[in-house]
Order: C-alpha cells, then sequence, then structure tokens
C-alpha cells in the first residue's frame, strides 16, 4: 500500500469489544502490517479473521477513494500547468499589460492603527457634529455617533 497512514472508524468498537486482550493485539499488527505493505496475516481465531475480513474492505476502499482523488488532483494539476504555459504574449502598450493577459491583482489599502474613520473614508462622509450617515442593508437611513479624529 502506497499511504502512510490509515483511519480506523469508531464503529468497529463492537467487534474489538468481542475480542480479549490477545486477539485484539493480535489484530492490530495484522491491520498495520496489512496497511503499510499490503501482506495479509496468518490470524489463529475465527473472531480476529472476521474482524480483520471488516476493517481490511475499509481499508482497501479507503486506498482506493485516495487513489481516485491523487489521480484527480494529478490531472488537474497537469491542466493547470498547461493552462499558465498557454497564456498569450500581448505587449500592447495601449492596455498596459505587459506579456500577462490575466487580470492585475487590485491595488490593496493598507490603514494604520491609528487611521481615523475620516482619513480611512474621506472627509465629505462626516459631518461638522461628528455624525455620519449611511443606508443599512434592509435601505434604512441610519446613523452613527463617531467620538474622535
Amino acid at each position: 500500500m502506497a499511504k502512510s497512514s490509515f483511519v480506523l472508524y469508531t464503529r468497529y468498537m463492537p467487534l474489538l469489544d468481542s475480542l480479549n486482550d490477545k486477539e485484539l493485539a493480535s489484530l492490530m499488527r495484522a491491520v498495520f502490517r496489512y496497511a503499510s505493505d499490503g501482506s495479509e496475516p496468518k490470524l489463529r481465531t475465527k473472531a480476529e479473521r472476521i474482524a480483520f475480513a471488516v476493517i481490511k474492505e475499509q481499508l482497501d476502499y479507503d486506498l482506493e477513494k485516495y487513489e481516485r482523488i491523487v489521480e484527480r488532483n494529478r490531472e488537474n494539476g497537469k491542466k493547470h500547468t498547461s493552462a499558465k504555459a498557454e497564456i498569450v504574449q500581448n505587449d500592447d502598450p495601449k492596455t498596459g499589460n505587459d506579456g500577462d493577459m490575466r487580470r492585475p491583482s487590485p491595488q490593496r489599502t493598507s490603514f494604520t492603527r491609528s487611521s481615523s474613520p475620516s482619513e480611512i473614508f474621506g472627509k465629505e462622509m462626516f459631518k461638522s457634529d461628528g455624525i455620519f450617515g449611511f443606508k443599512s442593508v434592509y435601505g434604512t437611513d441610519m446613523q452613527r455617533t463617531y467620538k474622535g479624529g
């Protein structure tokens, strides 16, 4: 098996509770061996073999699911890489593109901790008495009082 980890589900608890400590230890060693290298164990008791069969079926299903996801991600990665390679070069001074046809990222504005709302949003938004108005998401007029800068 290719993975370095696996999942044991809590729904196995009733099955594991039916085993004594020696059987449980033997089963856990067998599960870990199977998950790490795929080797079929030689279990002594019928209870161990039944428990292993149940866990093995889920381990196999989980591994197949994992491999499908890995393959899907690999294909998506190939698509993304080939799409990146196909970006059309366009050195058009009119549009300002310098070879990359993707949309340029927006300008980011940084605010300092001491920035006041009037510095951030502009003085025209604030009235002289420190009250500014805005529309709420419900369309009603609301007012907030700002104390400070």
